[in-house]
């Protein structure tokens, strides 16, 4: 299930990415706490300040926007959390 996220989730950046730039970094990090949680990880806040400090690079680095790096986010997680508990869980 995890290979089948990863694989659909790639897939919607490229096609999302070419018309308009979206943060895959974020997309992954999201993505995988999304897998972490619904797995039933309980520590998800090392990650989640792991996701900040990326959304913050990006922006220092002027690789992204902020709203870039939040739909990058939000993506990754709608994305998995669907496919996951329709497919899969």
């Amino acid at each position: 299930g995890v290979m089948f996220c990863s694989l659909i989730n790639t897939i919607l950046v490229w096609l999302i990415t070419k018309y308009w730039k979206i943060s895959v970094h974020t997309l992954s990090i999201s993505s995988s706490i999304t897998i972490f949680w619904l797995l039933g990880y309980n520590y998800i806040t090392p990650m989640l300040i792991l996701l900040i400090l990326t959304v913050l690079a990006r922006m220092i680095t002027n690789s992204h926007t902020f709203l870039q790096s939040i739909i990058g986010i939000t993506i990754g997680i709608i994305s998995t959390y669907t496919q996951l508990t329709l497919l899969f869980i």
